[in-house]
C-alpha cells in the first residue's frame, strides 16, 4: 500500500511539473507589443530596410565571405523591425535564415546587423550569428521554422535587449543600451566619434576585399541540397514519461497560446 502511494505522489508531482512547464511556455508568447512597433514605425524605415536588402543582394552578387551564409541558405529575410539609437545615426536589426535546405539541420539561425549613417550615408556592418535551436519550439526538430517563428524568436531573444516591454505591455527603446551597443566596444580606444566612424569605414571596406571560391559555393550548396533527414528517434531513446503514457512533446510554436496570438 505505501508503494502504491508513493507512486501516485510521484505521478502527482510529475502531473504538475508538466503543467506548469506547459503553462510557462504559453505565458510566454507575447506579439502585440512588437506587432505595435512595426505599425508605429515601419514606415518611418521602410526606405532604409529597403537599401539594406539591395546592398545584401549586391554582396551576393559580388561573393563576399561576410555574407556566406546567403549562399548557402537561400531562404532569409531582413526582419521587419529596425532599432534606432536617440538621434537615429545607428540601427540594430537582424537576417532570419531559414536552414530548410539542410534536411538535416536542428537549428536555424539569426545574423545581427547594424546600420551607421555617415555624412549622410548608410553603411551596413554584419554582427554575431545566433543559432536557434528548434528544441522547445517545435516537436518536429527537422522540420525548419517559419520567418514569423524565426522573427519572434528574434524579437524576444537578440533585441530584447535593445526594445524592452513595461508592465503596461507597452514597448520602448532602451537608448543607454543602444548607445553601449554601437559605441562601448570603441570608446575605450577611440573616444572621438569620428574616429569610431573611420575604424567602421575601414572594416566595411575591408568585407569587399575577400571573395568566396565559386567552386566553394557550389560544392556546399550541393551536399545541403543532397542532405537526409535522419530518421526520428528510436522508442528507446524517449522519456519514461512518453514510453509509459506517449505523450508527445509540445513544442512553444505548437501551443495554442501561439496559435491564438493575435487574438483578444
Amino acid at each position: 500500500m505505501k508503494t502504491l502511494k508513493k507512486y501516485i505522489n510521484y505521478v502527482l508531482i510529475v502531473l504538475l511539473f508538466f503543467s506548469i512547464s506547459f503553462g510557462s511556455c504559453e505565458d510566454g508568447v507575447y506579439i502585440k507589443p512588437y506587432d505595435q512597433y512595426i505599425s508605429d514605425n515601419f514606415e518611418n524605415y521602410e526606405d532604409i530596410r529597403k537599401m539594406l536588402i539591395d546592398t545584401l543582394g549586391k554582396w551576393k552578387k559580388d561573393s563576399l565571405v561576410n555574407i556566406s551564409f546567403l549562399f548557402f541558405d537561400d531562404a532569409w529575410q531582413v526582419d521587419s523591425i529596425l532599432l534606432f539609437n536617440g538621434d537615429s545615426s545607428r540601427f540594430y536589426t537582424t537576417i532570419n535564415v531559414s536552414s530548410k535546405h539542410r534536411k538535416n539541420a536542428t537549428s536555424d539561425f539569426i545574423k545581427g546587423m547594424t546600420g551607421a549613417k555617415i555624412n549622410d550615408k548608410w553603411y551596413f556592418h554584419l554582427e554575431e550569428n545566433r543559432y536557434v535551436s528548434r528544441h522547445g519550439l517545435k516537436s518536429d526538430i527537422y522540420s525548419a521554422m517559419s520567418f514569423e517563428e524565426i522573427s519572434y524568436v528574434s524579437h524576444t531573444r537578440a533585441m530584447s535587449r535593445l526594445l524592452k516591454i513595461d508592465k503596461e505591455g507597452q514597448y520602448f527603446i532602451d537608448y543607454d543600451e543602444m548607445e553601449n551597443n554601437f559605441f562601448k566596444a570603441y570608446k575605450s580606444s577611440y573616444p572621438n566619434i569620428d574616429k569610431i566612424d573611420s575604424v567602421l569605414l575601414k572594416r566595411i571596406a575591408a568585407y569587399k576585399k575577400k571573395k568566396l571560391d565559386v567552386k566553394l559555393i557550389e560544392r556546399v550548396k550541393e551536399k545541403r541540397l543532397n542532405s537526409v533527414r535522419p530518421d526520428d528517434p528510436e522508442i528507446n531513446n524517449k522519456s519514461l514519461w512518453d514510453k509509459i503514457f506517449g505523450k508527445e512533446e509540445v513544442g512553444l510554436f505548437e501551443t495554442e497560446a501561439w496559435k491564438n496570438r493575435r487574438k483578444n
